[in-house]
């Protein structure tokens, strides 16, 4: 272990305003030897996930990468990156399934009986998670798509993955690592089927801090901003929510119209394209991760969210009068309508409508 603490540091740990809102890179201390230790990563078809479990392998951590496809491109491109290749097992793993939960836990269980290296699943990483968009009413009569959709991945999947390897975790006396949201606690026009499903799994981590701690696992919340990776694939979304508007009844689609569509395609691409918006280098989530599971005295909850927007959400979040925050964010997205974004690439998903 190698120690490098400074007075910032002291004063985060101490001070829970100045933890959550002080940069990860000062709060680092003491790193975990990695020796023997296996981590576990869901979600890792690309993204964070991916880049985490590159990472963690070259630090020399055994990584099971779990994919929703664990023979597509994603899983074949990991291997290959992998900088020691013995020591990461890919395995298929769709967090919304029980069955293949339970497959993928006993494979894990299988190598850590059966070889020297790993002899213990240290960490999870609950990573697996969907960003789709669409009013509440966009849907199949009696539909509840897509807050269960959402809430099956991103919140069920969580409890399912956690449930099932828990007992090897608290036998290691390791640590679970939860991606939540920015927006669990700030929800974003546009998104709130995502915003449920994060505010759920905030909640659920929140809650398994205090439960687990008695049995020496740590828990970590991370709660990113909006970064650049395959999760924010702007025709993906939109696709999703003209589908969503075309199987909806005739009575919603004429409540809406045409130009609520047009002002959803509109959003995502402002949300994706602008570099103001989306920050670019997803880096910044990759080593939150890792320091969430190398720290010997991790966070419990790490923001990682760019030092401009920091202070802003601070005080929207835990000073201003609701109200107040919910008229400033009306005035936000009234301004946002007026600003010009080119949306002529996805002008054919408009024009095909019916």
């Amino acid at each position: 272990m190698f120690q490098a603490k400074n007075s910032v540091a002291k004063i985060a740990k101490q001070v829970p305003w100045a933890r959550e809102y002080t940069s990860m890179k000062e709060v680092t201390n003491i790193r975990i030897e990695p020796t023997g230790k296996a981590v576990l990563v869901t979600g890792c078809d690309s993204g964070f996930g991916y880049m985490t479990s590159v990472e963690l392998n070259k630090l020399g951590f055994f990584v099971f990468a779990t994919f929703l496809d664990s023979n597509g491109d994603g899983a074949k491109k990991l291997l290959k990156e992998a900088t020691y290749a013995k020591r990461i097992v890919n395995i298929q793993m769709n967090v919304t399934s029980q069955s293949e939960i339970s497959l993928a836990y006993e494979k894990v269980l299988t190598l850590l009986n059966s070889s020297s290296e790993p002899n213990e699943l240290f960490a999870i990483i609950n990573n697996a998670g969907i960003a789709l968009t669409s009013p509440i009413e966009w849907a199949k009569e009696n539909s509840l798509d897509p807050y269960d959709s959402h809430i099956d991945v991103n919140t069920f999947g969580m409890i399912r993955v956690t449930r099932k390897f828990l007992p090897l975790v608290r036998k290691s006396k390791g640590r679970i690592v939860n991606l939540s949201s920015i927006v669990a606690r700030s929800n974003v026009s546009g998104i709130n089927p995502y915003s449920v499903s994060k505010a759920a799994a905030a909640k659920f981590t929140e809650g398994l801090q205090e439960e687990l701690a008695p049995f020496g696992v740590t828990v970590c919340d991370i709660n990113p901003w909006f970064f650049k990776t395959p999760l924010l694939n702007p025709r993906n979304i939109i696709r999703s929510a003209v589908k969503r508007f075309q199987e909806s009844s005739d009575e919603v689609k004429n409540a809406y119209g045409r130009d609520a569509v047009r002002k959803i395609v509109k959003g995502t691409v402002n949300l994706v394209s602008d570099p103001n918006i989306v920050i670019q280098h997803p880096e910044q989530v990759v080593d939150t991760l890792i320091d969430a599971v190398t720290s010997a005295e991790p966070d419990a909850v790490y923001r990682v969210i760019s030092p401009g927007l920091r202070p802003i959400f601070w005080v929207l979040n835990d000073f201003l009068p609701w109200e107040l925050v919910i008229y400033l964010r009306r005035l936000l997205h009234t301004l946002r309508d007026y600003k010009k974004v080119d949306i002529g690439e996805y002008e054919d998903m408009i024009t095909d409508i019916n």
